[in-house]
């Protein structure tokens, strides 16, 4: 008897225990950064496409956490800046596509409030990095999919990173600061119970009454991974604007050069021709060598109005 109690204890114990995977839903998620800038200001950024997981056991807070971030996805929402950003002062996005963070030790620190431990990899290398977070609550969609709510935020060193690209302003501070605030919204749904994107819609609607146009989270990733790319070729065309332009400048430069040269040649020549005209008119009893003198004048005073009117046109 009492072996079949321990043993339905024990069974008891291992179902309340189970553990659950759940999903990062990136749909309505999102990860962002601020960093100081020029003391006063501050640039805001986010990161658009991620991927992420956690483990529960029957309660709001994980046991195990893990977050993937594609870094060529990063956006300040200004074009230029976003294309120093994925260059090898800062993310380098070409040999380091990914930003890691898994869990390593997970504190409650008050109620539905917690501090998550981790490794963080970034461009190859281990750093140690913490989170503190905080459970804002559990709910149900029209759908029928359970979600669990979450915001987070943690202070990360950039220049522990080796991010330490910087100009000095005329005060002697920096222009951008060394400490990036990362923050965000988390939701997770339990995996192989999530809510398609097509059907976040309200409920009874096209969307929601035909779920074989719901996109899987494999389509879903194409889509992000569509705009991203978009926003890449647009910054590929501002660098061959900046080339254009540069090329353009050098060749203008360049003609002005060749003109400036040319209106000088022309002026001298033009006075020297005058000076040998007017000494072969007085001196040169051959007539033939004074009409040459004049055809080579007339010759050169057109060439000295084509240079002119070249650069000033």
């Amino acid at each position: 008897m009492k072996k079949i109690i321990f043993c339905a204890l024990s069974l008891l114990f291992l179902f309340s225990s189970h553990a659950s995977d759940f999903t990062l839903n990136p749909d309505h998620s999102q990860i962002k950064f601020s960093v100081s800038y020029m003391t006063i200001s501050s640039v805001e950024g986010a990161f658009a496409q991620f991927a992420g997981k956690a483990v529960f056991t029957n309660d709001s807070i994980p046991t195990n956490f893990e977050l993937t971030i594609n870094s060529k996805s990063v956006t300040t929402f200004e074009k230029k800046r976003d294309h120093h950003l994925k260059k090898d002062d800062f993310f380098w996005v070409n040999r380091h596509p990914e930003i890691l963070f898994r869990s390593q030790e997970i504190l409650p620190t008050a109620d539905k409030e917690f501090l998550i431990k981790g490794e963080l990899v970034f461009q190859g290398r281990s750093y140690s990095q913490e989170f503190q977070a905080k459970f804002l609550g559990e709910t149900t969609d029209p759908w029928g999919k359970k979600s669990l709510f979450y915001e987070f935020q943690g202070l990360v060193n950039r220049k522990e990173l080796g991010l330490t690209w910087n100009q000095t302003l005329d005060s002697g501070q920096w222009l951008v600061g060394e400490e990036v605030k990362v923050f965000g919204k988390l939701q997770f749904q339990e995996r192989g119970n999530e809510t398609a994107f097509s059907t976040h819609m309200v409920a009874g609607t096209r969307a929601g009454q035909k779920p074989e146009v719901a996109l899987s989270r494999e389509e879903q990733a194409d889509r992000r991974e569509g705009i991203i790319n978009e926003a890449t070729e647009g910054e590929e065309e501002i660098h061959l604007d900046a080339q254009e332009e540069v090329i353009t400048t050098s060749h203008e430069t360049w003609w002005n050069t060749y003109n400036l040269s040319l209106i000088l040649l022309s002026f001298f020549s033009l006075i020297g021709i005058v000076l040998g005209g007017i000494l072969v008119h007085q001196k040169c009893d051959q007539k033939w060598l004074v009409h040459l003198c004049d055809l080579a004048l007339i010759i050169c005073v057109f060439f000295y109005a084509l240079a002119v009117q070249e650069v000033f046109s």
